[in-house]
């Protein structure tokens, strides 16, 4: 502030904020603490406490303007004819907004506007005394400001290597952006924003096969800081980093991740405005309802009546049933048919140790009855169990078809020795009664009563049909490599000439 006084080289004598005085060296322009007022006065008030400046009232000629030395506020002091000041001992301060003339310039402006004219002129800020200089980890770090730097990895720290916390993720992103601009290879690709506008090169998009949309997102903070959105041929949409990389909008690499509930409105709102998105790609309106998974004795019971309402020749639906619904099933129905197995098993047994003790008593007694009747009891529920295992076998196989898909390792094992003997020249395919193909498949079952010769393609067939596998003619042999190691004793079809018994992967070869 102008205190309105000068020294005796006649420069101005300014008050600091904390009452400090000095004078600006007109050649260096730094502040002098130590200066030599003069000996007379420059101005003699005639009020004491009281300093007389330069302006008076512009409405009123004969009030000069003071200022209280104690509190540094300013009075319009009514000056007598005889030139003799009024003390003003019941005047009131005047606001600094009225109109006051400087009596030097002859301006008519307010108050406040004169004192902001005569502020001391700001002193360009020294160094801060005593910063210690960056560390060595530091100094070759990317400087961006007085006091901040950035790391390979886009955080912000200060000289003292101290990561700066307080700064926002908008802000944070402007210094990669500036980062990047002053050096394309120094921040990490995961580090590196994305383009958030449409001025892309046309090469990029060419050389990532993608498509500009017309659509941005935004993150939740900040709705004005936004990323472009471009999409491929399937639909799939991807960020473009200033580096020329896509991103799946779907990854958690920066702050656009967007959800599944996200996606689906970007697709719809690309989809609406470009006419060369990819029609299939657009999701409908609302996702279609997930049913509820039913409960497993529902699934059981559905199955069933799919079972044995419709017949041994009929086909099971298993569309009607969810990828959840049907792994359900397929357990369920498997540790069913290892139960029936295992029952039928011990009737077998049972029907055998009471033919076993039939052969020690008397034909005619109570006791062969009682035997010969267990034995039949037995055997009735052998079948019983037998046919439950076939039926769950076909329901098993609907839900959880045999695959027939073949690895490389199975196209890489050595041939199978052929154990069985080829059929004569004469002898034609059983099944369907036609000429053999050479070589062609030999099935031999035990108890089944003889041996069989079939031909590749009817092969394939047999298990479209039974196991809900679909085989080319060419993957046969190596199917059935596979089958011999990984599931010998699955069943695969029923036996054409005995509908009792079933043809695994361990009882057919192929002939010589």
């Amino acid at each position: 502030m102008n205190t309105g006084e000068r020294n005796v080289y006649g420069r101005t004598i300014w008050r600091g904020p904390r009452g400090g005085e000095y004078t600006i060296n007109p050649l260096t322009g730094r502040q002098v603490r130590t200066f030599t007022r003069p000996t007379a006065p420059t101005v003699n008030t005639g009020v004491p406490g009281f300093t007389r400046t330069r302006f008076i009232a512009h409405t009123y000629a004969s009030h000069h303007v003071y200022k209280k030395n104690a509190s540094g506020r300013y009075y319009a002091v009514r000056v007598e004819p005889n030139g003799r000041p009024k003390a003003p001992l019941n005047a009131s301060a005047i606001a600094r907004h009225i109109n006051v003339k400087n009596q030097h310039t002859g301006e008519i402006k307010k108050l406040s506007e004169h004192l902001k004219s005569n502020a001391a002129p700001v002193a360009a800020a020294p160094a801060p005394a005593g910063s210690p200089p960056p560390s060595k980890a530091v100094a070759k770090l990317m400087k961006l400001g007085s006091n901040t730097y950035i790391t390979k990895t886009g955080h912000a720290v200060n000289r003292r290597g101290l990561t700066l916390w307080r700064l926002s993720a908008y802000n944070i992103n402007k210094m990669k952006r500036q980062a990047f601009t002053k050096d394309s290879k120094y921040l990490f690709k995961t580090a590196i924003p994305y383009f958030n506008g449409a001025n892309i090169s046309p090469t990029i998009l060419s050389k990532l096969k993608l498509k500009n949309s017309d659509v941005n997102t935004h993150t939740n903070a900040y709705p004005v800081w936004k990323s472009r959105v471009y999409f491929n041929k399937h639909g799939e949409l991807h960020y473009i980093t200033l580096n020329g990389r896509k991103v799946p909008v779907s990854k958690d690499e920066y702050w656009f991740k967007l959800n599944n509930k996200a996606i689906r409105r970007t697709k719809r709102a690309i989809g609406s405005v470009m006419n060369n998105y990819p029609r299939a790609a657009i999701p409908p309106v609302s996702p279609t309802p997930v049913r509820p998974r039913r409960a497993s004795p529902i699934l059981l019971n559905n199955m069933m009546n799919q079972i044995y309402e419709g017949g041994r020749g009929s086909n099971i639906n298993a569309t009607r049933y969810t990828a959840e619904e049907r792994n359900v099933l397929a357990r369920r129905l498997t540790s069913s048919i290892e139960y029936f197995k295992q029952h039928r098993n011990a009737k077998k047994a049972e029907a055998a140790e009471a033919r076993i003790q039939l052969r020690t008593v008397n034909g005619g007694s109570v006791g062969a009855r009682l035997l010969r009747a267990r034995a039949a009891n037995a055997n009735e529920r052998v079948g019983y169990y037998d046919d439950a295992v076939r039926a769950y076998t076909r329901g098993l196989r609907a839900v959880k078809p045999l695959t027939g898909n073949v690895t490389p390792r199975a196209r890489a094992m050595a041939a199978t020795p052929n154990r069985f003997t080829p059929a004569p020249a004469s002898v034609e395919e059983n099944i369907i009664y036609m000429p053999l193909n050479r070589p062609h498949l030999v099935v031999k079952t035990p108890g089944a009563g003889g041996t069989i010769y079939i031909n590749p393609d009817t092969f394939t067939g047999l298990l479209k049909n039974a196991a809900r596998v679909n085989i080319p003619v060419a993957n046969v042999r190596n199917w059935l490599r596979k089958a011999r190691r990984d599931f010998p004793n699955e069943p695969l079809f029923r036996h054409p000439k005995n509908r009792s018994k079933n043809v695994t992967a361990s009882h057919i070869r192929f002939s010589r």
